[in-house]
């Protein structure tokens, strides 16, 4: 049976943009990095077990990437 490495959080300290808080509930996110088909990838997710993002949004090659996604807010969104 194949063994998949632990998801490994980023300190705040490695992550130079500030995240801004689940769009659903207000909580703060977490960026994950782990590994998918072979690569390291980065996604994102709400840390309130509660919340519909809990589970997080789908995986980045950069966590530039992730961040960018999860700090868009949309058109009609709140904030820029």
């Amino acid at each position: 049976m194949t063994k998949f490495p632990e998801p490994k959080p980023l300190k705040d300290e490695d992550i130079d943009v500030t995240l801004k808080p689940c769009p659903f509930c207000g909580e703060k996110p977490e960026v994950v990095e782990t590994r998918d088909y072979g690569m390291n990838v980065y996604t994102i997710h709400c840390t309130n077990r509660k919340c519909l993002l809990y589970f997080g949004v789908a995986p980045y090659q950069q966590a530039s990437e992730v961040i960018q996604a999860w700090n868009w807010r949309g058109r009609y969104g709140h904030g820029e």
